[in-house]
């Protein structure tokens, strides 16, 4: 009688499936870890349901509990070289699997640890060893970029190579998130990223308008909380929503923030965070827009404007 080590590995793939059946999301790479420790048959076909989402944390905030880090235990945020390379390796030895990646480079807390080497975010010295990982996989539907932002430490915009542009590009994610104070190029065009159909950048500041300007993408999702300011115009013809969130307060530009004239059929939501801040600023919320909001149809929710 057969059993499971003795099925075909199509078969032992139809039960994995079926054991995911009906799952929450949340709960999937749990389940799958679980199921992965019945037997090594079926350990040998989890990794796509265990590491479908890899986080690759190079340096985390310390109180950030719910993330666990590889190695267990090891220092989350300072700059602690084996540390590091393990993680590497462990995105090595998981390549074929991983579809959705984040790469988090927070740097070192400014409550210092005392090291006398602790690099900004992103060091340079550190991106070949990064680019040689990163080029092992393939089939990436969704890749996240985070660094710190400067409202959390007073530090410079974090500049990425070419090299991490270019590799990005060749993966042709369909999504691409943006999080911190990231300086995209030192050009001033950024080549557009064929198959992108979703940017999101949190904390958009000036340092993102290469990517926003050369962008052709059918949504794009905006989170600003403080400058520098630019003035965003698209014009990419297959954009379809635009959603901005401002959480501002008082951080507001002199000069209006948004025009949509290039856009015409877009759907465009824009939310606050905080009720209170845009009913004090009612006159500038919308003086935001190069327009002015009307010659647009604008539905209210909670008199924001």
């Amino acid at each position: 009688m057969p059993n499971l080590n003795t099925l075909p590995l199509e078969l032992r793939s139809e039960i994995m499936k079926l054991a995911m059946e009906n799952i929450p999301e949340y709960y999937k790479k749990d389940r799958a870890r679980d199921v992965s420790l019945v037997c090594r048959a079926l350990n040998d076909i989890s990794g796509p349901y265990i590491f479908n989402r890899y986080n690759l944390d190079i340096r985390q905030e310390s109180s950030l509990r719910i993330s666990p880090i590889y190695p267990p235990n090891s220092p989350r945020y300072r700059w602690d070289k084996i540390a590091i390379e393990q993680r590497l390796a462990h995105l090595r030895s998981k390549a074929p699997y991983v579809r959705i990646l984040t790469i988090t480079d927070y740097g070192t807390c400014e409550q210092n640890t005392g090291d006398t080497y602790q690099p900004q975010p992103f060091p340079l010295e550190f991106i070949p060893q990064l680019m040689a990982t990163l080029r092992m996989l393939s089939g990436l539907k969704s890749i996240h970029l985070a660094t710190v932002s400067r409202r959390e430490l007073s530090r410079s915009m974090v500049s990425l190579l070419t090299d991490v542009w270019d590799w990005i590009r060749q993966a042709r994610p369909q999504d691409l998130q943006i999080s911190g104070d990231f300086k995209i190029t030192d050009d001033d065009v950024t080549p557009p990223i064929d198959g992108l159909t979703t940017l999101k950048v949190k904390w958009c500041s000036l340092g993102h308008k290469p990517l926003l300007d050369t962008s052709s993408v059918a949504n794009i999702t905006l989170e600003y909380f403080s400058g520098p300011f630019f003035l965003f115009k698209p014009v990419a013809s297959k954009l379809e929503s635009i959603t901005i969130t401002l959480n501002l307060g008082g951080r507001y530009s002199s000069e209006p923030l948004f025009d949509f004239s290039g856009v015409p059929r877009a759907r465009i939501k824009v939310d606050g965070h905080i009720l209170s801040k845009w009913q004090g600023h009612s006159l500038q919320n919308k003086r935001l827009f190069v327009e002015g909001l009307s010659g647009y149809y604008v539905r209210q929710f909670n008199t924001l404007f």
